[in-house]
């Protein structure tokens, strides 16, 4: 058996997935998963046609300190940037269409029920997930990516699956008007070559792993060449 999580995505992202806010309070995460599941599905092939081991799983860990209590995540303070205050709660599975001691329509009492614990990815000084597999937009950020959401009209529940997506400022002046402690994008490449280099080390290592593939690493050095995130 393998897990893996693909750090910095939300529920069923995908390749052109928006970053307007919609009914979110923060703008939504665009990170794709895609580009790891080809890499994971052809690994997979390799482990059922040639017994080749696949690579290890990649999970946060509770013995790692990867893994951490909800309340113990540290968000960046960002103005605008909306938190969720807590995680979901997670109760023994019932028949949720007929709960035990209710009748129908009326509400599950959840007064001295036993849950389980949870734990959610460990975070960076950025508010990135540190373990699973990290893409090069996780191992060298233009931003901050989440896999949750708060809805705008009610910003303390979770909103459906979306994730956030908080860009880094541009440059050092700038972060320091918005009182942003995330260091600008000036402040972490300082150039363009430097910042295409950096996602070609990081899509590099990722392909040695066999977390991704040859083409889809070239495909996000060529992204890098074409942006302009100065």
């Amino acid at each position: 058996m393998r897990l893996y999580l693909i750090a910095g995505t939300q529920h069923a992202g995908r390749a052109g997935s928006p970053t307007s806010p919609g009914m979110c309070a923060n703008p939504r995460n665009p990170n794709s998963a895609a580009p790891a599941l080809r890499a994971l599905i052809a690994a997979m092939e390799e482990w059922v046609t040639k017994d080749t081991a696949p690579p290890a799983s990649r999970v946060p860990s509770v013995v790692a300190a990867t893994a951490v209590n909800a309340q113990d995540v540290k968000m960046p303070a960002v103005n605008g940037f909306a938190v969720t205050k807590d995680a979901n709660q997670i109760n023994p599975p019932v028949d949720w269409t007929n709960p035990p001691g209710t009748d129908q329509g009326a509400t599950v009492a959840t007064g001295g029920e036993t849950r389980y614990g949870v734990r959610v990815p460990a975070v960076d000084a950025d508010g990135n997930e540190v373990a699973g597999i990290r893409l090069p937009p996780i191992a060298t950020p233009l931003a901050t990516y989440t896999g949750w959401n708060v809805y705008k009209a009610e910003p303390t529940e979770l909103c459906d699956r979306d994730g956030s997506y908080i860009a880094f400022a541009k440059s050092k002046a700038e972060r320091e008007a918005a009182g942003d402690p995330r260091p600008s994008v000036e402040e972490r490449y300082g150039s363009r070559a430097n910042y295409v280099a950096k996602v070609k080390a990081a899509a590099d290592a990722l392909v040695a792993e066999r977390l991704l593939l040859p083409a889809d690493a070239r495909a996000f050095v060529e992204t890098a060449q074409k942006s302009d995130p100065f």
